[in-house]
């Protein structure tokens, strides 16, 4: 990738071009680790999801698969992503910042991806820890509310309201929050001071980023929308069978690892792009270059950068 996307604040199409192009050149052993590790840490949780589910209903009327789309979530949400966006960083900046286009090695993949992966599992599930209590803190004053007879029943009438009632909340603080890992990777910070200064990046930019990310997102959306319809006709009562629930299987465990490098890497640049905003560490770089300075050197944080 051309690393001249770095020398200004990112337009629209240039932020959009670079995460594809990240992604592009290293697309092979991407997919390979994304799908081992959606394997690994989801195929267990997503097979048991399958086995509960019964055909001719959707899948959310079974209190079942409903515990364990949750399970499914807390795996997502504290371990599965951290460690893919740990490693779509550590990539951006291989080529971007350390001007390395030599192609990643398998050794280099997964010596990356354990890279401060324990400060990262930390911040990462600190926030997510914060995230779920609001949200079941909340959710909990309408479960005592609700007029539905059932515990089970009760209890997926409350989770669903909650998500639909708050979901703006919870979106405004994951994108203000959604720079932690980039911060701990490339700064190396503490985990209350990666709060502070992801919270500071992201001030005044919410709009943006969020518009950019819907974009990215609906750009992907066909690949999720497959895999959903393929696992809809899976439990359709006249084609259930071992070898429909196979395929169902099959395709969530493809599909969806396809798609799952996109939002690392777009976060990845708009810590740059915002850096480049707030830092101007674009120019700083460049000053440092012409007096000869290692290129690099100059995106590194100054000790007196703003908090």
């Amino acid at each position: 990738m051309d690393r001249r996307i770095l020398r200004n604040p990112l337009k629209f199409g240039e932020m959009v071009d670079g995460v594809f192009r990240l992604y592009r050149k290293e697309f092979k052993k991407l997919f390979l680790f994304a799908m081992i590790g959606n394997v690994i840490l989801l195929g267990w949780i997503k097979w048991l999801q399958f086995q509960v589910m019964e055909p001719g209903k959707i899948p959310i009327e079974s209190f079942d698969w409903f515990i364990l789309l949750w399970a499914q979530l807390a795996v997502s949400s504290f371990f599965y992503f951290p460690l893919l966006q740990n490693l779509a960083f550590q990539i951006t900046n291989k080529q971007l910042i350390q001007s390395d286009h030599h192609p990643v090695t398998w050794k280099q993949l997964f010596v990356m991806s354990f890279r401060n992966l324990g400060k990262v599992f930390i911040v990462q599930g600190l926030f997510f820890t914060l995230l779920w209590s609001f949200f079941f803190l909340l959710g909990s004053l309408l479960f005592h509310q609700s007029d539905v007879e059932t515990f089970q029943e009760r209890l997926m009438f409350t989770s669903t309201t909650s998500f639909y009632l708050f979901s703006p909340l919870i979106l405004y603080l994951a994108v203000r929050f959604s720079l932690l890992i980039p911060v701990i990777s490339a700064e190396k910070v503490g985990v209350f001071q990666a709060f502070k200064r992801s919270w500071w990046l992201t001030q005044g930019r919410f709009g943006a980023i969020l518009g950019r990310f819907i974009f990215v997102v609906l750009a992907i959306l066909p690949f999720y929308l497959s895999s959903s319809m393929i696992q809809d006709v899976s439990f359709y009562p006249a084609e259930q069978d071992q070898t429909w629930l196979m395929v169902a299987f099959l395709s969530d465990l493809l599909l969806v690892p396809l798609c799952d490098w996109v939002i690392p890497f777009y976060f990845s640049l708009v810590y740059w792009d915002e850096r480049m905003r707030k830092e101007a560490i674009d120019l700083f770089q460049a000053s440092r270059s012409n007096q000869g300075v290692r290129e690099g050197d100059g995106f590194r944080r100054s000790e007196k950068t703003a908090k």
